[in-house]
């Protein structure tokens, strides 16, 4: 499936981590998908190849982060300044790029669960963790359990 992404090369460590967990998520639901790893490029690189084909070729694969709930500020700041961001990156951070201060500063000191809001909006969607629709009575269960009114 990712055969084109063969040639897919990043100056820094930290942007392949990034495009390689942001791709193995969009896609871990297709028939034909395969996991990505990130190695060491020939060109002081680093290179997205499908994990298997590492593996194959005995070149051992760089770890990738299972959570971003630690983001660092320098890793904020890498993103937010990359003249060349990652679509989804560029996605999620513009949102918050736009919204006026005042507002982030109440989501700060009011602590708004922006997990349950964002469960909400899966739910206005009527989708699954899958990205699947499933009707909006079901997605509601599914996000928030029959108890949703208590979360």
């Amino acid at each position: 499936m990712f055969n084109h992404m063969k040639s897919l090369h990043y100056a820094t460590l930290r942007k392949a981590q990034d495009a390689a967990v942001w791709l193995n998520f969009k896609h871990k639901q297709d028939d034909d998908f395969k996991s990505l790893a990130v190695l060491h490029g020939a060109n002081d690189d680093f290179v997205l190849l499908e994990e298997w084909e590492a593996k194959e070729m005995e070149i051992p694969a760089l770890e990738l982060p299972t959570s971003y709930a630690n983001i660092t500020y320098p890793h904020i700041q890498s993103i937010k300044s990359d003249v060349d961001p990652l679509t989804h990156w560029l996605e999620i951070f513009g949102s918050f790029s736009v919204m006026k201060a005042d507002y982030l500063r109440f989501i700060l000191e009011t602590k708004l669960s922006l997990e349950q809001v964002v469960r909400y909006e899966l739910v206005a969607r009527g989708l699954n963790k899958q990205g699947k629709r499933i009707g909006f009575d079901q997605a509601e269960r599914y996000w928030f359990g029959s108890n949703f009114d208590q979360l």
